[in-house]
């Protein structure tokens, strides 16, 4: 199982400009995952998310029955281009997840939104808060191919373009251009495709 392999080829395949279109990922994550997920727009509080993946075995939530047992990725109201763009993306690596990475429950819910907050020190990291780890970055690698990372690197150190001119070329939240532009950014991925190795 080299799921997320497969989907990081396949978006490095991708014509870049003017930026990767997220139907073209969405629509490979369903079919590597074998799974599906529906958007539903819901108020939201900005301050805590701009988006929940919730799992079709949910059915004690609404958006859940409506959306006849599918999986639901709930977008916050509201989000600009960039946001809703990333947040989209982000939310469908979910479809990825172990049942060990899953936040089934209210309680496995609340328990990650604390982890986003506090991070006790001598504490492991959960493995939803790793699952939510690997959802943005695979998010950023599948809207910037390589190769198109790798010139975005040489702009950014000559000075021709800062992290919100990257952003805004991507249509990704300019605080994640940053992430981006690690240097071990391409191990940082493919230690994701190791995992998933592992586990299989």
């Amino acid at each position: 199982m080299r799921q997320l392999k497969e989907l990081y080829d396949f978006c490095q395949s991708l014509a870049v400009p003017p930026r990767i279109k997220r139907n073209l990922v969405e629509k490979k994550i369903f079919e590597l995952s074998g799974r599906r997920a529906v958007v539903r727009i819901v108020d939201l509080d900005l301050s805590v998310c701009r988006g929940i993946f919730i799992h079709g075995d949910n059915q004690d939530v609404a958006l859940v029955r409506q959306a006849g047992g599918a999986s639901v990725i709930a977008l916050a109201r509201g989000l600009n281009r960039c946001w809703d763009r990333f947040v989209h993306v982000k939310e469908l690596m979910h479809l990825f997840d172990t049942a060990e990475e899953e936040t089934p429950t209210e309680e496995r819910f609340t328990s990650l939104l604390t982890e986003f907050v506090v991070t006790l020190p001598g504490n492991d990291e959960s493995k939803a808060m790793g699952s939510e780890t690997r959802a943005l970055f695979m998010a950023l690698a599948c809207l910037c191919p390589e190769k198109k990372r790798l010139e975005f690197v040489e702009q950014y150190k000559s000075g021709q373009v800062d992290f919100y001119n990257i952003a805004v070329q991507l249509r990704v939240p300019a605080q994640f251009v940053p992430y981006l532009l690690l240097p071990n950014f391409p191990e940082i991925i493919s230690a994701y495709w190791m995992q998933e190795q592992k586990a299989a």
